[in-house]
């Protein structure tokens, strides 16, 4: 009995193909398997054919076996014009190097997968392509050739280049706005310590208590007003990479201990408590943008527990890493958001209208903490409380 192995360029119809077999139970074994064969010849030719994409084989020397009608739509050349020439006429001068490359790849057996690069097509015009090449085998697993799929992939660099105008014009826009917030919060500082200085002025010299419970009133929001032109600063800074840090050496007791008597003074809501031994240890750090953070963590532990009338702070030494804790009792975040909370202007939702910010203070906290190249993050139950930690590292 003969054996007829079938190749892509073998198919023949069917009456040649079984008139070629010898005895007549040959062409009977035979026929049913040269039906099947030829149906799945004729179906992937029928796809090669109706691609969009140009589908292309070559021999190792790289000239042009076959050209599908995707080939003809994307390159311009017809069949004729393209099968025999080298595959180098769609390389562009300074890009010729990359048929080596493939041909190299190819040589070893290897697939080059999605490779983008830019070829030329019959009238001169360079367009963006994605190659998929696979080396062509015979029968003896000898590889005779190369396949490439070629897709046009104008319409996708297309979109990569209005997206990178599109990036460096937001990125201009923010250089623009961060500038504006830098210098207005600059000019905004010298009123508003001169405001707050004759606001002082008058605290001490006015004897009705009444006068001088609108001075502290109005001396309150000073501070305010000046702690949200700080943060919208330290916003600018940080957005520029210029956040400043002044290390120096502190005792970490007395820096808690101040940290916490400033808010107390301006809070008669809640209790500020200090659970457990304080560690005695030396800090080497900035000591105003630690005292930033731990105002910060105590001010909105205070402000998002309206009903509770207590703050507990704690501190210890763990391993090589100072851990500090503030927990409140207030009405918690939903653990779906916890890794948001110290995103930029961000701003739990679902919070009561008379709870207001601007969700600077936590994003400003995250980012000292990793200038001194600490961590920060959260715990919390709804309707229970949360608690923010940050730990710095030690010597």
């Amino acid at each position: 009995m003969k054996i007829i192995i079938f190749t892509s360029n073998m198919i023949k119809s069917l009456p040649e193909i079984t008139n070629s077999l010898g005895s007549e139970d040959e062409r009977h074994l035979a026929s049913p398997f040269m039906e099947s064969a030829d149906d799945h010849f004729r179906m992937l030719a029928s796809i090669v054919e109706h691609s969009s994409d140009a589908i292309i084989s070559k021999d190792l020397r790289g000239i042009i076996k076959s050209w599908n009608a995707g080939a003809c739509q994307v390159f311009g050349y017809t069949e004729e014009e393209a099968v025999g020439r080298s595959i180098t006429m769609l390389i562009p001068p300074d890009r010729q190097e990359e048929e080596q490359m493939i041909l190299n790849r190819i040589y070893r057996g290897e697939a080059v997968k999605h490779f983008e690069t830019i070829r030329v097509k019959k009238d001169g015009t360079l367009l963006p392509i994605s190659l998929t090449i696979s080396p062509v085998k015979n029968s003896k697993g000898g590889i005779i050739g190369a396949s490439k799929i070629a897709r046009d992939i104008s319409d996708k660099v297309q979109l990569q280049q209005q997206l990178q105008e599109y990036a460096e014009k937001l990125k201009e826009s923010n250089a623009h706005k961060d500038e504006f917030i830098s210098i207005a919060s600059h000019e905004l500082k010298t009123p508003l310590s001169s405001i707050k200085a004759y606001l002082q002025l008058m605290e001490r010299e006015l004897k009705e208590e009444q006068h001088q419970q609108y001075v502290n009133r109005m001396l309150h929001h000073v501070e305010k007003v000046t702690r949200l032109v700080s943060e919208l600063l330290d916003i600018s800074r940080i957005q520029s990479g210029k956040l400043e840090f002044n290390f120096s050496e502190f005792d970490f007791a007395e820096f808690l201990s101040e940290g916490i008597d400033s808010v107390r003074q301006t809070s008669q809501t809640h209790q500020i408590l200090v659970e457990g031994p304080l560690p005695e240890l030396t800090l080497y750090a900035d000591r105003h943008r630690l005292e930033q953070v731990l105002i910060n963590l105590i001010s909105n532990a205070i402000k998002y527990s309206p009903d509770a009338d207590k703050v507990i702070v704690r501190a210890k030494k763990e391993a090589a890493q100072l851990l500090v804790s503030v927990q409140d009792f207030g009405i918690g975040i939903p653990d779906t958001e916890w890794k948001n909370v110290f995103s930029r202007f961000y701003r739990v939702a679902g919070l009561p209208a008379h709870i207001q910010g601007l969700g600077m203070g936590l994003y400003i906290s995250n980012e000292i903490i990793n200038g001194h190249r600490g961590k920060m993050w959260v715990e919390s139950e709804l309707g229970k409380g949360s608690t923010f930690y940050f730990s710095l590292p030690l010597p």
